[in-house]
Formats: C-alpha cells, sequence, structure tokens
C-alpha cells in the first residue's frame, strides 16, 4: 500500500509511486512514448556526471528517458549538472534518497521504475558513442529471440587512453553452450550495461557474497548477467561502444588485493561466484550442474593461472628493482 503522502510522478497513462525518493526535477520536451530507459545511479559524483550526462545527449535515438537517483541526498552540483543535461533530453527524472541506501539497492531502484521495453544502467563517470542505443534497439527489435544486445567494450585506463577489449560473446542459441562457455570462460562484465528487454532484467538477482565480501560488490555484475544469460542468447554491435572508465575512484566498499588477507578474500570471492553460478544453474535446471560444474572448475581454475601469473610479474618486478 503506497502512503498517500508519498510522492508520485505522472507521466501518459503510468505512476511511479516514489515513498522513500524525493522528486527534485521531471522535465519532459518530447511527446513521443519512451521505448527505452537509462539508469543512472550516482553518489558524489559531480565531478564525472557531467561526462556521462553528455554522452546521453548525444543519442541518435530519441525515444527514450534519463533516471537519475542520487544516493548522496539533494546535492546541489548533481542537481546542476542534471539541469544543464535537461534541455537536450527527451525526458528526464531526477530522484534523491533519504539516506544511502547502498549502491546495489539503488541500482535495483531505478530499475523498479522503468516502464519501457528495454532499459540499460550507465555508469555515472562511463560514456556511450551516439549510435548507442540506436544500435541496440535495432538489434533487440531484429531479434526476437535475444535477451539483450551489447556494443563493443572501451576500458579507458586514463582519460584520454584506452583500447577496445576483447569479449567473450554469449550468443550461441543453446543454453548448454552459453552457460557453460559463460561459466568457464567469461571475464568481463561490460555486458551488464548493454541494453536489456526490462521484465527479462527484472529476473536477475545478486543478494549479496558470504562472509568475507559482504559489502562488497566487486564481480556481482556476473552473477547477475547469468541469469539473463541463462534465458537466452544475447546480439552484439559492431558499431556501438560502451567507454568504461575504469580508473576512476568508486565510493563503495570493495576489495583491493594489496596485502596476504585481501588476496585471501579476493579468492574466497572468486570461489563464491562459481559456487553461486551452480546453485543457479541446479536451482532453474537440477540437470544443468552437469555442466555448470565441470565448467565452474575450469573457470575457477583459469583465475588461479591469471593470478598466479600477476603475482610472479611482480615479485620479479620488485627482485630487478631491488
Amino acid at each position: 500500500m503506497i502512503n498517500p503522502d508519498s510522492s508520485i510522478i505522472t507521466h501518459r497513462t503510468k505512476r511511479f509511486p516514489l515513498p522513500d525518493e524525493k522528486v527534485i526535477m521531471h522535465r519532459g520536451n518530447s511527446d513521443t512514448k519512451p521505448r527505452v530507459t537509462i539508469g543512472m545511479p550516482t553518489y558524489r559524483r559531480a565531478d564525472t556526471i557531467d561526462r556521462a550526462l553528455l554522452s546521453v545527449c548525444r543519442q541518435s535515438f530519441r525515444e527514450f528517458k534519463l533516471i537519475v537517483s542520487d544516493n548522496a541526498g539533494h546535492d546541489d552540483r548533481t542537481v546542476d549538472a542534471v539541469e544543464r543535461a535537461s534541455i537536450s533530453l527527451p525526458e528526464v527524472l531526477l530522484i534523491a534518497q533519504d539516506k544511502n541506501i547502498g549502491a546495489l539497492a539503488n541500482l535495483h531502484r531505478i530499475l523498479e521504475l522503468a516502464d519501457t521495453e528495454y532499459f540499460m544502467w550507465l555508469a555515472d563517470d562511463d560514456e556511450i558513442t551516439p549510435t548507442y542505443l540506436s544500435d541496440l534497439v535495432r538489434l533487440l527489435d531484429e531479434n526476437a529471440a535475444c535477451v539483450g544486445a551489447m556494443g563493443k567494450w572501451k576500458k579507458m585506463e586514463s582519460p584520454y587512453f584506452g583500447a577496445v577489449k576483447k569479449q567473450m560473446k554469449s550468443n550461441q542459441t543453446s543454453r548448454t553452450a552459453r552457460v557453460f562457455r559463460y561459466i568457464a570462460f567469461c571475464r568481463d562484465d561490460a555486458l551488464f550495461y548493454g541494453l536489456h528487454r526490462t521484465d527479462i532484467l527484472r529476473r536477475g538477482r545478486f543478494n549479496g557474497f558470504f562472509w568475507p565480501n559482504k559489502a562488497v560488490l566487486t564481480n556481482r555484475c556476473f552473477l547477475f548477467i547469468f541469469d539473463l544469460v541463462w534465458q537466452g542468447p544475447m546480439a552484439y554491435s559492431e558499431t556501438a561502444t560502451l567507454i568504461s572508465h575504469n580508473y576512476t575512484e568508486k565510493h563503495y566498499c570493495r576489495s583491493m588485493a594489496t596485502s596476504v588477507s585481501d588476496r585471501l578474500r579476493t579468492l574466497v570471492r572468486r570461489a563464491n561466484v562459481f559456487l553461486v553460478y551452480c546453485y543457479k544453474a541446479t536451482s532453474y535446471h537440477p540437470p544443468m550442474l552437469l555442466v555448470a560444474a565441470p565448467a565452474s572448475i575450469i573457470g575457477f581454475t583459469l583465475d588461479l593461472a591469471t593470478a598466479t601469473r600477476r603475482i610472479v610479474v611482480r615479485l620479479l618486478t620488485e627482485q630487478s628493482v631491488r
């Protein structure tokens, strides 16, 4: 039951109950019914959000609305940034949580508010190329069996330097093949920021890691994506690109493997990831454990090999410096 005193946004025939947030701004510059919702969670990121907003403003596809959820309350600099961008957006809704509900809950809250056919998240320090929406909407319109679509992934190491990274594509029509390849060989989570069918995306779940990683969000995207890969194949564009600025400092707890305890915690978390893969596969269809288990062994073994190689390289580098 909705609190009668709660804020309610009325948009055409839809009503958005917002009992826990403050509506800071709701502006529409187009009468076209949106087909896409872009969700942008933010938290004290006024120094980077302009870049993300500008990339949204430049989209050639205009049948979208942007929902920005500020997890820091009413932040004047964030409001100013969204206000500047609003004149170039078909529709924008800016809300502020009454308190910091956490990065994961903020992501989910935006998805709950979406009422469009397609949905995507965009980090408040990342960018998308001008045809990102148009290319991915076209792919999903043309491929009814696909549950989501993704462009290329460019990983920025600084504001001025980056490179397009290789992606493991989950475009197989066979669920068995998709699940095995995803668990065993997927090492990037860029697909999380693709464009997805909203109703299917809502079936994705991540409830957190076990101790000692309870407050860590690193790697949670992989577990969320698994639920999408389970439901159907992905489509991929060679002309759209997600530009992720991975060097930017994040304002949530994360595991930095700088000490022995940190490395052990990272190892436990990675083991958790593969255990959850097996749990999810078994809960959806028990015989799929026969696929998920060997794939998890391969995946975890590759993780260990990668971690060992990095440690050896670091030790050799330190030794040569001495």
